[in-house]
């Protein structure tokens, strides 16, 4: 979701693989195996390529895979 700055710019918030893996209770290489199999876009991001996703692509995401995801339990802070 942007968030808007007072002077108007809009700011989009970018989520690393262990803060996405917190999210939704699964271990961060997961997500880094789901981003590399093209599952989940990530956008690269810095000198080291790292992988970061927005709060709109991972929502897409478990829309598109929950009945794959085994032990699905999302965390009381997670995704709303």
């Amino acid at each position: 979701m942007p968030i808007t700055a007072p002077d108007g710019t809009e700011t989009v918030i970018l989520y690393n693989c262990p803060e996405v893996a917190s999210m939704i209770g699964v271990h961060r290489s997961t997500v880094y195996k789901w981003a590399k199999a093209g599952k989940i876009r990530p956008h690269m991001v810095g000198a080291h390529r790292e992988n970061l996703f927005t709060m709109n692509e991972v929502k897409r995401f478990l829309g598109a895979n929950m009945r794959t995801i085994q032990g699905y339990k999302p965390r009381k802070e997670g995704l709303r």
